[in-house]
């Protein structure tokens, strides 16, 4: 088995993100956003997404790994903007606040269910950066 050893783990954040992140991060994405608290993907999309599609504010969230994500409707905020929310999240979450990936999670709506389009999620890893494509689909109706 091969990867990468660290002197120290990446940060978990259990309780959601310090403000020392998430000011400087909605404002140069020049967005508020929602959540911000760990939560399963599904969950937060079904309890967030209305309120996602009325104000146009991604959704943060993180679980128990360390890991930042946003999702968001793709008619609300395009493909290439999430991608680069997501790469604005990776250059301030940096020093103390590293944490291991930021994943961009866009979703939309087929008939009352909601889609997280893993086939379009895009990981930006630490501390090699890089993207990595997924594949499949995650619903929750």
């Amino acid at each position: 088995m091969a990867g990468i050893h660290l002197d120290k783990p990446f940060p978990l954040f259990p309780n959601g993100f310090p403000r020392e992140v998430m000011e400087p991060f909605e404002e140069r994405i020049g967005r508020g956003t929602l959540g911000n608290k760990a939560a399963s993907g599904t969950e937060i999309i079904k309890e967030l997404g209305e309120e996602h599609m009325r104000t146009g504010s991604p959704i943060v969230y993180t679980s128990a790994d360390s890991v930042f994500q946003v999702a968001a409707h793709e008619e609300v905020i395009p493909l290439f903007e999430l991608y680069k929310i997501c790469e604005t999240a990776r250059d301030i979450l940096r020093g103390r606040f590293e944490v291991g990936r930021v994943i961009a999670r866009p979703i939309h709506w087929i008939a009352g269910c909601v889609y997280a389009h893993a086939e379009s999620s895009r990981l930006r890893g630490a501390p090699a950066e890089g993207n990595a494509a997924r594949s499949g689909r995650v619903k929750g109706c």
